[in-house]
């Protein structure tokens, strides 16, 4: 993946987030080397989950320094982000809502989540 500005990564997250219509601090933010591994295997995050995101920065203290600005602004840390710190190839910025669907989930207990296909009962 090709690296972003720093502020291209954060206007993204940005309307992401907006675009949930939660509040910042319902969402956890980090930094990774794999974010395939990271959301979409250890936290279980489904691969077409609309509340989550990740993009490549130029450096890990590129990476490390957008999260320290999101984390400022009341977002969430990801306890798993800290696995990460001391690595030079965590590059890649992610947010995630916490608490939206994760694999095995039933519809009745996202009912909070507001409609999307997504989830949708086919």
């Amino acid at each position: 993946m090709i690296a972003e500005s720093t502020v291209k990564i954060i206007k993204d997250i940005c309307e992401a987030m907006g675009r949930s219509e939660n509040d910042c601090s319902q969402w956890e933010v980090g930094f990774t080397a794999d974010p395939e591994r990271h959301l979409f295997t250890k936290l279980a995050i489904p691969r077409d989950s609309r509340w989550c995101i990740y993009r490549c920065a130029s450096s890990a203290s590129e990476a490390q320094a957008i999260v320290n600005a999101f984390w400022n602004f009341e977002c969430k840390r990801c306890p798993l982000s800290s696995e990460t710190r001391q690595d030079e190839s965590a590059v890649y910025v992610f947010a995630y809502l916490k608490g939206a669907p994760r694999e095995g989930l039933t519809i009745e207990s996202r009912a909070w989540l507001p409609p999307s296909p997504l989830w949708a009962d086919s």
